[in-house]
């Protein structure tokens, strides 16, 4: 994927061999499944971009890391953390999406959840499962990072888990797009 994707940007540089060089070397099939793969990569990210975006632009919005405690870890399932982290968001966001990441070093399981809170206050205590933290966000840069950053997470969720994991987005999202609350 790596070489797929340094050919495609000698491509668009102005290196006309470059992708047919790729097909050649690895093959026509290797050549469409890493740009299905690509192709798949950049919907993913608009499609989060699309979501975030207004969040971001609110002036409001929160990005929140939400850890849980060794113990939490030790007794609880994946599917309760991820209950954990959804009853989390619906309790203190208008509009909200979360996903599952691992620490660098650690590997540890946490969560990062772009909010747009549903008052003026989040207070850290109301996150009893563990360390929170949270960061204000604005401007149309953060978007594009953020988005960025998400479908890395989930890519990176897929390689550690082996499962695809599911992004946590509120439910209504589209009346927040179309100006309802």
């Amino acid at each position: 994927m790596r070489e797929y994707r340094k050919a495609r940007r000698d491509h668009y540089k102005g290196d006309s061999y470059s992708l047919s060089d790729f097909s050649i070397s690895y093959g026509e099939d290797v050549f469409k499944a890493c740009k299905s793969i690509d192709q798949s990569l950049y919907r993913q990210r608009h499609n989060i971009q699309k979501r975030f975006t207004p969040i971001i632009a609110s002036g409001k919005a929160l990005f929140c890391t939400l850890t849980f405690t060794d113990e939490v870890l030790s007794k609880t399932t994946d599917k309760t953390r991820h209950a954990y982290i959804k009853r989390w968001c619906k309790a203190n966001a208008l509009y909200y999406v979360a996903n599952l990441d691992f620490g660098k070093t650690t590997e540890r399981e946490h969560y990062h959840a772009l909010i747009l809170p549903s008052s003026d206050r989040v207070e850290c205590s109301t996150w009893k499962y563990g360390f929170s933290k949270f960061e204000r966000v604005h401007g149309a840069k953060c978007s594009i990072k953020v988005s960025k950053y998400v479908a890395k997470l989930s890519n990176h969720a897929v390689k550690d888990t082996g499962k695809v994991p599911r992004l946590i987005w509120s439910r209504n999202w589209k009346n927040f797009l179309n100006g309802r609350d």
